[in-house]
């Protein structure tokens, strides 16, 4: 209570939702958790976030993961997966842009 007093004391309650982010980053820094965001056309069952998360934990060696999905039907089928700048797209639309592009080749 007495730091959002300060922020709002000194004028900076506004930087509230940024030191919030900051602080949930150091947060999940220190304790090896890492932030992946899962896109798919449909809601994903509990079982293939499961195995996501555990994708995601191989390659990154993190103890933990926390997943966001998000539903998408621009995609038209398939998975992207966003783990920090790393963007796994495994998704019908970019199989589709790929092959167009080859065949314009």
């Amino acid at each position: 209570m007495n730091f959002l007093m300060l922020l709002v004391d000194r004028c900076r309650i506004l930087w509230l939702q940024g030191i919030c982010q900051e602080y949930q980053r150091l947060l999940r820094e220190l304790n090896q958790i890492v932030l992946a965001e899962a896109i798919a056309t449909i809601e994903l069952t509990e079982k293939q976030q499961q195995a996501i998360a555990e994708k995601v934990k191989e390659m990154t060696g993190a103890k933990q993961v926390e997943l966001k999905t998000r539903i998408d039907p621009n995609i038209l089928g398939g998975l992207v997966v966003k783990v920090g700048s790393q963007v796994i797209d495994i998704s019908l639309r970019e199989q589709l842009r790929r092959l167009a592009n080859s065949l314009m080749k």
